[in-house]
């Protein structure tokens, strides 16, 4: 089992937990205890200086190379998200929550041709992925489901896996590239924000919230595969599949968020 399937069957595992609890918050609610569901979206902002700068480098590297002036690939810096979340109510106004959300991002440049090269084509495209399970709690001050505003804090801790696709093909006719990556790796996250929950009815209400996410990934690993044929330049040529390949850059998926739920509430005795 290589290093990418294992982690994934180490999610599937926390996934299994994570659907475990829902159930046991579903039957504490049917006991007359209350609890709502929240489909959340959002927007977030990455960290991926390090990831950015690489690929950067790479290019930079092969216009010195070639002679040839290389247009840089668009960055990797966020995109949106999207989830599900369970709120019980403890007491007062303390909730406690689990969900997870899914966040995929992708970055791509063909260039087919630039002026006095004749065959020429240039194409990456990178994309990057984070699935992530949280627990978490929320703070209201002087929480009253019957107020139509309640300002809350909240924070919260979990487990995520990313994954990242990496292909990179050149060819100007003399020298050519076909490089591509497959590569992933978990960590805990973390996050902390703040919202206001705005009740509409006793039963459904929208909630707004800003924060930030720490969920730095660290180093992937993953299968490599390199094809690179410079004619002039025979220390440059490389050919091989590396697998357990270890990226030398970190994946950085921290940053701020601002997301919306709508929460539904079912046994509404708060």
């Amino acid at each position: 089992m290589t290093v990418p399937e294992k982690r994934q069957v180490h999610l599937i595992s926390w996934f299994y937990g994570m659907i475990s609890t829902v159930m046991l918050l579903s039957s504490s609610a049917v006991n007359g205890q209350s609890f709502s569901i929240e489909p959340v979206f959002g927007y977030t902002r990455l960290d991926m200086d390090a990831v950015n700068a690489d690929i950067s480098n790479k290019v930079l590297k092969l216009s010195a190379r070639t002679g040839y002036d290389i247009p840089i690939p668009d960055p990797l810096q966020g995109n949106y998200f999207w989830g599900i979340q369970v709120n019980y109510h403890m007491e007062n106004n303390y909730f406690l929550n689990v969900g997870t959300t899914y966040f995929r991002e992708i970055a791509e440049l063909t260039k087919g041709s630039l002026p006095n090269i004749a065959p020429f084509y240039f194409h990456t495209r990178r994309e990057i992925q984070l699935l992530e399970i949280n627990f978490g709690l929320k703070y209201y001050f002087n929480y009253n489901s019957w107020r139509k505003i309640n300002f809350y804090v909240s924070g919260g801790t979990g487990y995520a896996l990313g994954w990242s696709k990496y292909n990179f093909d050149y060819n100007d006719g003399t020298n050519s590239i076909n490089n591509s990556g497959d590569f992933s790796s978990g960590s805990i996250i973390a996050y902390l924000g703040s919202g206001i929950t705005l009740r509409f009815t006793p039963r459904f209400s929208l909630n707004p919230e800003l924060g930030y996410h720490f969920a730095n990934l660290g180093q992937m690993s993953g299968q490599y595969r390199i094809s690179q044929i410079f004619p002039k330049d025979p220390t440059a040529q490389l050919e091989g599949i590396y697998t357990d390949f270890i990226t030398e850059e970190n994946y950085n998926y921290s940053g701020f968020f601002a997301r919306i739920g709508l929460q539904f509430f079912f046994n509404v005795l708060d």
